[in-house]
């Protein structure tokens, strides 16, 4: 009977970290990206990048000029007059048109990159100051489950002294470990509510009230194996593609040139003019800053492919880890169903006097030991996972 509590009461401790119940983190998670300023911050980032696109590839206004002359010929002093206007329009060449539109694009895709980088960072970290937080709700679950078992301990100890059967040194052995096990509790209740406002803080929510959350989601990495949404290396090849599109911009020695025509009506003729105002590259060809750009680009692929190479193995290294880490986590439970097996046949031996207090507790130390490090384990291939799809960019837009 008690084999079969004790076994029972493991089951539902264990098969809360198997069942997938992603309410409590996914409110955790949506309240916490509604309510980061961050974020908000970079998506106001996003907008005014499009405004400056919009102020890069806008046309220039036309400049009206009117003016009003007053003539006097020497030979004759009597006055006339006359009046002209004239009308100026910067025109910017086809192909430069089209390279400001590209640099405009780059830039509000380099900040849609940022945006997703700093999204997927926060999410990361999230996530990780929640598998603490779970962890320790989790240690709180053992403990509590170590206190049943001690209690029941203790409820024999007390009938088998009162029937002379042990002796009163056994006795309290049995209410010691009750003693230390409250204490941990204690400990852990402590360790549990700092997890907690360190999770609640960083996540930016305003909460009125405690927030109940579960410790058994479980978090699992997605079908993409491939590196393409690495928001790191996406980040970095927006700015290549940014400084590439502003070099290109800068190569074109003529930028713009103005078109002008006047008017004007003298009292002896009528003047019409056309004409354009077109800049001489001489001295200023814009080459330096054109060339700097294109170094700044060298340099930045030269830190993508290491980035990418450096990812690559990240990756080849967490698959591995969680593979172990699962072989590990069969072996735990393999030793917990014979741990769990011994511990109710020695309860049964306590009984009837046939073991001592001291064989029980630490039978069940080791018990319980099993069961904190599955909780370990479970811990680690929630953070595996969590890294996994940060490598391969799970939550990118």
């Amino acid at each position: 009977m008690i084999k079969n509590k004790l076994f029972s009461v493991f089951i539902i401790l264990f098969c809360l970290s198997q069942v997938l119940n992603a309410e409590d983190f996914k409110y955790l998670l949506n309240k916490a990206l509604e309510s980061n300023s961050n974020l908000k911050s970079s998506g106001i980032e996003i907008e005014l990048a499009k405004e400056k696109g919009s102020i890069l590839t806008r046309f220039d206004n036309p400049i009206l000029d009117l003016n009003y002359s007053s003539y006097r010929l020497k030979e004759n002093r009597n006055k006339e007059t006359g009046q002209g206007i004239s009308l100026s329009q910067k025109i910017v060449p086809w192909n430069v048109t089209s390279d400001k539109e590209h640099l405009s694009q780059a830039t509000i895709k380099n900040e849609i990159a940022k945006y997703n980088l700093d999204k997927q960072e926060f999410i990361k970290e999230l996530s990780i100051r929640y598998t603490i937080y779970a962890k320790s709700k989790s240690y709180l679950d053992v403990i509590k489950e170590s206190h049943k078992i001690a209690t029941k301990v203790y409820d024999i100890s007390n009938e088998r002294y009162k029937v002379g059967a042990i002796s009163k040194a056994e006795l309290l052995l049995s209410e010691i470990e009750l003693i230390e096990i409250k204490k941990k509790k204690n400990e852990l209740d402590l360790e549990l509510m700092n997890n907690y406002y360190d999770l609640i803080k960083f996540a930016g929510i305003e909460e009125t009230s405690h927030l109940d959350l579960d410790n058994n989601y479980k978090f699992e990495i997605t079908n993409n194996v491939t590196l393409e949404k690495n928001p790191f290396i996406n980040s970095e090849e927006s700015k290549k593609e940014m400084l590439l599109s502003e070099s290109k911009l800068n190569s074109n020695v003529i930028d713009s040139f103005d078109f002008i025509y006047s008017y004007s009506e003298e009292p002896d003729q009528t003047v019409n003019q056309v004409g354009i105002s077109l800049p001489l590259p001489i001295f200023d060809t814009k080459s330096e800053e054109s060339r700097i750009l294109k170094l700044n680009a060298m340099k930045m692929n030269l830190l993508i492919n290491k980035e990418k190479q450096l990812a690559s193995m990240e990756y080849e290294k967490l698959i591995k880890e969680r593979i172990l880490l699962n072989n590990i986590k069969t072996e735990n439970q393999n030793v917990l169903k014979l741990q769990m097996d011994s511990l109710g046949m020695l309860m049964e031996k306590l009984k009837i006097s046939q073991i001592s207090i001291l064989d029980i507790q630490n039978s069940k130390a080791k018990l319980i030991q099993t069961i904190t490090d599955i909780v370990n384990i479970e811990t680690a291939l929630n953070q595996n996972a969590i890294a996994i799809n940060y490598i391969t960019g799970e939550y990118n837009d």
